[in-house]
């Protein structure tokens, strides 16, 4: 979404003004299971911490009765389904006159997209790269015979976690501001908390259990 700020008004013989802002990018997409977290987008502020660890930035001299572009990007679509090759998009990006922020990588089945920060890898895949001074990367995939998991998306404050054998990657926090004059997190990344392992062995466990039944009518103890 796209609009027009102008300041009409200011104090008498004030031709500009010194305004902060906060300007966030739309979080990137994320798909089924076997993908990563999708990336928080990217976070630039005048008014305390931008994303990726940096300070603040200079606020912006606006001139009076000027006309500045406003966008607000969208956060990206989610892939289809749980297959490996399911797609996501990245964020969109946000843009306040001078000032843009970079759409957050959508989570990958392969490596993670680079974003504002970057999207999580899909199972065994790293994550993607973040954009200096808006955000971190995103979180590895693991990949060891039956346990596959995908790694969490990127966030402002935070790298992506990397997925394990038991679990997939929490995403990246976001950064805290009190611009609008109350605390607000934001542009954090996505989580991944998928298991095959798990559901592997819920699988083969019913699979077991109907073959007992019918063909001995016992039932030994199983264990994951």
């Amino acid at each position: 979404m796209t609009g027009i700020f102008q300041i009409l008004l200011a104090g008498q013989g004030a031709p500009t003004i010194l305004a902060d802002y906060l300007v966030v990018a739309g979080g990137g997409g994320t798909a089924g299971n076997r993908n990563g977290g999708g990336g928080g987008g990217g976070y630039r502020t005048s008014a305390g911490t931008s994303g990726g660890g940096a300070s603040a930035e200079s606020a912006l001299n606006l001139a009076i009765g000027v006309a500045y572009t406003v966008t607000v990007g969208a956060g990206g679509a989610g892939g289809a389904g749980n297959a490996a090759t399911s797609s996501t998009q990245d964020g969109s990006n946000s843009v306040f006159s001078t000032i843009t922020s970079t759409g957050g990588g959508g989570g990958g089945s392969s490596g993670g997209r680079t974003g504002g920060s970057g999207g999580g890898g899909g199972i065994g895949q790293s994550g993607g790269a973040g954009t200096a001074n808006q955000g971190y990367a995103g979180g590895t995939g693991y990949l060891v015979s039956t346990n596959q998991n995908a790694g969490g998306g990127g966030g402002a404050s935070a790298v992506g976690a990397n997925a394990t054998s038991t679990t997939g990657g929490n995403g990246g926090a976001g950064v805290a501001s009190t611009i609008t004059g109350s605390s607000v997190t934001r542009a954090g990344g996505r989580w991944r908390r998928w298991n095959t392992r798990r559901w592997n062995c819920v699988w083969w466990w019913w699979r077991w259990f109907f073959w007992t039944t019918k063909h001995t009518n016992q039932r030994n103890q199983w264990n994951c």
